[in-house]
């Protein structure tokens, strides 16, 4: 039986529950761009299924609906694909080049299906997507509002707003029933530092807040002092604050940072799969970042860093993000409906 046959079979709610998820099996079979465990495994997270021996016939239903749209894009994604081609061998040009080859090879998975029923599709960068969708982030996750409010209240007040702001998303990867959780990390912040006694005074989640938000601050001792113990967080919404400071322009504080992720990273611990997993899902915000960091060694500390580390020590924002990429073998953009 085909792809759509066995799809047909997922949602008819006239079979058994049994028969009904071995035909979801079945069109994964026939369309598992990842591999069958691996899109398996990436189907079970994205309908949220606790126990795999336990699949709801809702789970089912919403499966096969989001393989048969996730095919669909893949077809479509390779109609484009084909029909550049040809155009390209009219002209003469036979051969992709690398480029053309890493736009076909990265963009074929749920990746994660838009958020609209519709069908067409283009490929925009998270800025755009967060425009397109009406999204206004604010610099916390959409779990923290209420403590991030709270925060404001009680720092001191700041007769400059900040400036420049940076987007990322963090989290399970973006779905159709649960969205990116994007924040706009500031720029620069030019709020008083806390005093001894403030700091002391904040409740811990809202002292990890304070951590984050004076991490951007104009000051760099104040920078430092805070992403010390931002970095030792095991908390999602605190990655990209963290990474962020790879391009900061202070060497000693991208030191602290480099340093800190090189001893929380060893084996399979949590910094190390919650950062890998964020630089795999961020390519724009890493390329940012690594710009800044390229930009900042050439201007001010190629006398005592280098790219490579043959003649001096490799500059320590290029170690860290080299390392948080090492395992980073596909991009994940957005996808929104197209006029």
């Amino acid at each position: 039986m085909g792809f759509n046959t066995q799809i047909r079979k997922a949602l008819d709610d006239q079979l058994p529950l049994t028969r009904r998820f071995v035909a979801l099996r079945g069109a994964v079979e026939r369309f598992s761009p990842s591999g069958f465990n691996a899109t398996f495994a990436n189907l079970e997270t994205a309908v949220g299924v606790a126990d795999p021996d336990a699949w709801t016939e809702a789970q089912i239903v919403e499966a096969a609906q989001l393989l048969r749209q996730s095919r669909a894009h893949h077809l479509q994604h390779r109609a484009l694909w084909d029909d550049e081609r040809r155009v390209a061998k009219a002209h003469g040009i036979r051969q992709p080049n690398a480029d053309e080859w890493d736009w076909f090879g990265h963009r074929s998975w749920l990746d994660r299906v838009s958020y609209s029923p519709r069908s067409r599709y283009r490929w925009v960068g998270l800025a755009e997507w967060v425009r397109t969708n009406g999204l206004s982030p604010s610099p916390v996750g959409p779990e923290l509002e209420d403590d991030y409010r709270s925060l404001l209240d009680r720092l001191p007040r700041s007769d400059l707003a900040p400036v420049g702001s940076m987007l990322a998303h963090y989290g399970p990867f973006p779905s159709p029933w649960e969205p990116a959780k994007v924040i706009e990390i500031p720029g620069r912040i030019y709020n008083r530092p806390l005093s001894a006694n403030e700091d002391r005074a904040l409740p811990d989640r809202l002292r990890l807040l304070a951590d984050a938000w004076y991490s951007r601050s104009h000051d760099g001792y104040v920078r430092q002092r805070h992403l010390k113990r931002l970095v030792e967080a095991e908390e999602h919404w605190v990655v990209p604050y963290v990474v962020a400071a790879l391009g900061d322009y202070v060497v000693e504080v991208v030191e602290d940072v480099e340093i800190a992720l090189r001893r929380h990273g060893e084996g399979g611990s949590w910094h190390r799969r919650a950062y890998h997993h964020f630089a795999a899902n961020n390519y724009d915000f890493i390329e940012l970042v690594r710009q800044r960091a390229t930009s900042y060694h050439h201007c001010y500390y190629t006398a005592s860093y280098s790219r490579d580390g043959v003649i001096r020590p490799v500059y320590p924002a290029f170690v860290a993000l080299d390392r948080l990429t090492e395992a980073d073998h596909y991009r994940h953009l957005y996808r929104v409906v197209a006029d």
